[in-house]
Order: C-alpha cells, then structure tokens, then sequence
C-alpha cells in the first residue's frame, strides 16, 4: 500500500461540500420563458448564456474542490512509495552505516568471505534499493571511530565508491563510542522525517556484550533516552538502531596462532647496553599441535634474528615461549618487532605481529631533589648520585630544571618536607605530559605529615600514592619479601644473582594506607606485609613511593649493598620507559609530537593502512586518525622520525559469539531492532514504510485553484459588465 490516512476521522469535515451546492442551487437565476418573433435574431445571446452557465459549474467544481484539498490536508495524508521524495528540500530518510571495524571481521574460514566482505556487500545493497532523497553517511567502529564523511551525501554511487575504498577491518573493538558518534551526527547534521542507525557486526562477545562493553552501553542508552524525549518534545525525529549480524555461525574450534605482547626489560637504554625482550606464540582452537611456521625479530622493520619453532608443543600451555637478548647501537626511538607468518590454518592476521618502542639514550634524564638545603655525604641524595651517576639540587632549586622542555625524564624527591604551590603545580604538568616522579619517604616528612596528605594525596585524587601515617619500627629490624617482587623493574631480583636481597635491613619504615578509589598497587612489600614501593598511573605519568629513606638514615643497610645500584637504576630505567609510553598508543590515543624547530610545518605518516603528507597548522601537532593496529612512522624533512604503536587488543582473537541471553542484555541498554543479514534488506528496504506526508502538496494545489478562482470570478464579472 503506498498511501494511508493517518487521521481518518477528519474526513468528515467532506460533508463542507454540501454547503457551496446548496447555496448554488438556492441562488441560481430563475427567468420566465416568454416566446416572441425576435428570438431567432438572437442566437448570439444564447451562446453567451450558456458560456456562462459552464463558467459557473467550473467555478463550482473549483471551490468543492478547494474545500476537499484542504481537509484531506487536515487529515494528515502519508506516501509510504517513497517516490515523492524528490520533491522536498529535505531528504525523507538519513542513515548512518556503522560497519564494525575490528579485526575479528576480517576472519578468514576456509572459502568462506570475511564477515567484512559481507558487510561492506550489505551495506552496498542497502544504498543501491534507497529511495530518492535518502543520504548516507559511514561510520567504522574502531579506536577511535573513523566517520567516512563529513556530511550527509544522497549521491548513491558516491557511497558506494566510498564503502568499496575502506580499508580492511585491523582496528581495537569500541562500538559504543561508534555508535555515541553516529547518533551525535544525526542529532547535529540531519533535518530528516526519518533517522537511522544500521550497524554492520559479526556479534563477537568482546567488544558487543563483555562487562565493560555492557556497562559502557548502560550509560549511553541513558543518555539516548533522555535525547529522544527532548528530541519529541521540538517534533523531531527520533533516530532508530538497527543490528544485522554477519559473518555466519562459526565451527565450535576455530584455529588460530596470534603473538602475546612484547616485554623488553628496560623501554629505556643506553646506547650499547643490553635488554632482553620475550614474547610467545599463542596457540588457541587446534584438536593437534600444528607447527605455526616461523617467527622474525625485526628492529625497525628490519629482521635481526628467526626464532626457529618446536615440531611438538603441548597445547595444555597454549603457547610456545620467545626471548632473545639485544643491543642498540644508537640513539633514538627504535620498534622491535615479532611478526609470525603462519603456514599451518590461522584465521585472523592482524594478531601475528607484536611490536614495542625503546628509547635509546646517551644518558637518562634523571633530576634529584635533595631535602638537605646543603648538599655533603650525609644528604639523602649522596648515594642516589653515585648509583645514577647525576647531579642533585636543593628543593628551592629544581622548578626550572623540571619545566624546561626535555631537560628531565624522572624526577626524584627525597626526603623533601614541603613543595611551594609553585612547585606542586609544575610536577602535576609534568606528570600530565608523561613524566615520572620517584618519592622516598624519609625523617623530615614526620613533620610535615599534614601537608603530604591534603595537598599532594588528597583522598586518594591526588598524586601522591598513598597516605602517610606513622613511621614503624622493629628491634631486629625487616626485609623486603622478594616473593611479593612481582613487577618487570624487580625480575632481577627473583631470578638473577640479586635474588634475595638477605643481607638487607630496615630497622624504621613509614605506615601508609591506599585509597579504595585510587589506582595505586603495591609492587613490593616487607616480610611483615607492610608496602614497601607503591605504585600508581597519575594522568600521562607515574609515580612510585619508596616507604624507606634511599640514604643511611633511620639504621638501613640498603645503601651500602650491592643491591641499591642495581634495585635504584632498573626503578629508574622503568620510570624512564613509563613515561616514554607515550608512543605506545592506547584506547584510541591520538599521535602527539611538539618540536623543538617550530618552523617544520610539514610531516610524513606512514600508517598500516596509507602514507600521508599533512601540514602542520600548530604544535603541539597531533593526528587523531589512529584506528588500525600497527606501527605509525612520523617523518620529518629532515629525516628525523618517531614512532608509534597501536598494538593488538588479544581479547579480539576470541572469537566466542553472543549467546541470546547475550544479546538479550544489549537489547535492555539500548533501543535495538535486531536482524539477521538474511532479512535484513528486505525488512530494510522492502517493508519498510517510507512516510511522507503530503499535507503541503496538497495545499500547494489548494493555493492553485485559489488563483484560478479569482480569475474566473474576474473574467465572469467583466463579461457581465461588457
């Protein structure tokens, strides 16, 4: 049916015809007949009356006419053809295509195509039947979300060229942040009756219906919610949502070889000094091992070393471990690389490759801030210079060393009583642009207790790791308990020749307690329990509390072993490395990079996905564009380069689908029609109704036949008078 009554009970406002015939009638000229010899001179006359007598029924018909246009008007007449669509300034429907864009779409099953094939041949499909005024825009749903256009476009095989262009699903899972960007741009850049969201998905658990995905939706369904009612209450169109699942049932095992996360044991070095960097590969769906094929250790995309595979491995372990050591020869940032090419069945490919960044350096950018206002062997500082090979200032004296750009990598306070505000403020932006800050407690800070924890702690918000509360002691003293030294800055202290740390003694140590709220993590404790480092992310930084004084002070015999070099310079490497994180780019993290020349006002990426040439408008610059998995090569003019690391979220290799009860769960967070992709183009495009209302048509042909109207009334009056 292509045309509906939306309020039928306005027609009988029909029953208005009556009134122009009756009045017709009732005011029609009555002449008496009388018969005279003349009459046959005036056949003229006859015909002028009966011109009349026409123009009269015309005007009749015009103004029943009129009086029917305008109340069907009223009754609010809807065209479901979708063939006027055409002719409204504005389109009927407007359409966000969301196409998951992680790199579980690009599974490959025997003959089988990609769920991402799939997607991209539906959605081809979907523009291919819209009706005329329809306009599409493209979403892909990955970290960040990539929008394909910028504005809406009606121009069919425009989009479709467009979904033909897009790259191959290689992104990290985030469908809600995808689908808060969909519905934002429909709110923001559509006027349509009718306003859509179609996400393309191959229902993978992970990333859809997980915990933190859920919860995620949760908040976003509530905010929809409250949308859609401001949305009714201007009369605009609420957008819908619509899932069609792709990609098919998958067998029960699906066979796939991915590499676990690359581990180097300093992220910061000195040129010449060795690491170590581990890896595995992970072995998930085989019934039997299957030799994978090889695996190449590449620096700077460049093999150095090919790990040679086991032709027997026991699955129960799930994966084949790798380690090799290596050297760096000069400075700079430098991607290490375990890219696996697999022979054996492997389904997913964006999995295969790990990579890490290590900074090289000449020397580590460490700044020490003494507590003592003079400087000797009895400073808390004294041992920290030898071990590190740096130089300490007094606390009055640090800001502007900390401030000046890439002059510290890690700021070190020891035994410091008091910051100024001054000083306070400039470690928070040092922390927020990625620095790292290393605090050991010492006797001083007795006093001075308060200010630590309501200015620097301040109930767990702040960015000191823990509060203070009183310093313990013991007779015999404690040690550190090496079985809590589960952390990558003390692996040597578990298994190389420091393991033990027995002949360490601490006679006093500070008491803290950890905020439930904060994100602070003991790393190592003393054998009584007690923390003794404390971890906590701060921003873009880190900071790490020592609960014991890195001096002499208070009996310890920490400084005088041979551990305290060894413990200070892999705590400080680790920090140094911690705050380079910054190329390791997480969650949908845009390229950052400040310049000292500002004068460069061109750049060079190099992506996974394309090589770009971009101009520089401002520093710091950044590019937001980081979706796929894999290595991004800024460049520079003059040859300098950084890069960065997007690496593959292994949650994605699973490829567990959603059960109902599943998807049950997404349906009560979200309004959600679900469809299957057999069903989907013909509940799309085939029964779906295309309302149009065409109150104004109507009135337009109303406005018509009251020009007429006015004329024939002229035309009959100047006859008349003629």
């Amino acid at each position: 049916m292509n045309f509906r009554i939306d309020n039928p009970v306005i027609l009988f406002g029909l029953l208005a015809l009556a009134v122009p015939l009756v009045l017709h009638f009732l005011k029609r000229r009555r002449f008496e007949v009388i018969d005279w010899g003349a009459m046959q001179f005036l056949p003229e006359s006859i015909s002028i009356q009966r011109r009349r007598w026409l123009d009269e029924i015309l005007l009749l018909l015009m103004r029943l006419g009129m009086i029917a246009l305008i109340v069907l008007a009223l009754a609010t007449p809807i065209s479901t053809s979708g063939l006027l669509g055409g002719l409204q300034d504005r389109s009927t429907r407007d359409v966000v295509l969301v196409l998951d864009g992680s790199f579980s779409m690009d599974a490959r099953i025997g003959a089988r195509a990609s769920p991402w094939s799939e997607a991209v041949r539906a959605a081809k499909n979907i523009v291919g039947q819209a009706a005329p005024g329809d306009r599409f825009a493209i979403v892909i749903a990955r970290q960040p979300p990539l929008r394909g256009h910028q504005e809406f476009s009606s121009d069919r095989d425009e989009v479709q060229a467009k979904l033909d262009q897009l790259p191959t699903a290689r992104g990290n899972p985030d469908l809600p942040a995808a689908l808060a960007e969909a519905w934002t741009f429909l709110q923001s850049r559509s006027r349509a009756a009718r306003k859509e969201i179609i996400v393309f998905t191959d229902k993978q658990l992970f990333g859809f219906a997980d915990p933190p995905t859920l919860a995620t939706l949760e908040m976003l369904g509530q905010q929809w919610r409250a949308d859609a009612a401001t949305a009714r209450q201007a009369g605009d169109a609420v957008p819908s949502v619509r899932l069609i699942g792709v990609g098919g049932a998958l067998p029960k095992r699906v066979p796939n070889f991915s590499m676990a996360p690359v581990v180097a044991s300093r992220n910061v070095v000195k040129v010449g000094q060795e690491i170590t960097l581990r890896s595995a590969v992970r072995v998930d769906g085989f019934d039997k091992y299957a030799r994978p094929g090889k695996v190449t250790l590449a620096l700077d995309g460049k093999a150095v070393h090919e790990f040679v595979l086991p032709d027997k491995a026991d699955l129960k372990t799930g994966q084949i471990p790798l380690n090799h050591a290596l050297r760096f020869a000069r400075e700079g940032r430098h991607v290490v690389s375990f890219i696996l090419q697999s022979e054996a069945p492997d389904v997913l490919a964006a999995d295969n490759e790990q990579h890490a960044v290590v900074e090289v350096v000449k020397d580590l950018r460490v700044l020490l801030v003494d507590g003592d206002r003079k400087l000797g062997p009895d400073s808390s500082t004294f041992f920290l210079q030898r071990a590190l090979s740096a130089p300490a200032v007094g606390v009055e004296k640090f800001q502007k060393n900390l401030t000046a750009p890439g002059a510290t990598s890690v700021l070190v306070l020891a035994d410091v009583p008091r910051l100024e505000p001054a000083q306070n403020e400039a470690i928070e932006r040092f922390l927020a642009e990625g620095g790292a800050v290393l605090i050991a407690l010492g006797e001083r800070m007795r006093q001075t207790r308060a200010f630590y924890n309501h200015q620097l702690h301040r109930d767990g918000k702040g960015w000191l790791p823990a509060q203070l509360l009183e310093v313990d002691t013991a007779a015999d003293g404690t040690l550190p308990d090496v079985r809590s030294f589960q952390h990558p800055a003390l692996e040597l202290f578990r298994t190389g020749p420091e393991a033990g740390m027995k002949s360490v003694r601490f006679e006093k140590w500070w008491q803290v307690q950890i905020a439930r709220q904060s994100h602070s993590v003991p790393i190592a404790r003393f054998a009584n329990g007690d923390p003794f480092l404390i971890e906590m992310p701060y921003k873009k930084g880190r900071v790490m509390l020592c609960t014991v004084p890195l001096d002499r002070r208070w009996g310890s015999t920490f400084p005088g072993g041979a551990e305290f070099p060894v413990l200070v310079n892999e705590l400080i490497h680790y920090l140094a490395g911690a705050g380079e994180t910054r190329a390791m780019l997480r969650r949908g993290e845009p390229i950052r990079l400040q310049l000292a020349d500002a004068a460069t006002r061109q750049l060079k990426i190099k992506t996974p996905e394309d090589n770009l040439t971009l101009e520089v408008k401002a520093w710091p610059w950044t590019h937001a564009n980081t979706g796929a998995v894999g290595v991004y090569w800024v460049r520079a003019s003059d040859g300098a380069a950084w890069p960065f690391v997007v690496a593959p979220d292994l949650r994605e290799s699973d490829l567990t689908p959603c059960t109902e009860f599943d998807l049950r769960k997404v349906r009560d967070r979200l309004p959600i029609a679900w469809l299957d992709e057999e069903s989907a183009l013909a509940s799309i495009i085939g029964d779906d109704e295309r309302s149009e209302e065409l109150w104004w048509l109507l009135l337009t042909a109303v406005l018509g036949l009251l020009c007429m109207e006015v004329w024939m009334t002229r035309r009959m009056a100047l006859a008349r008078g003629g």
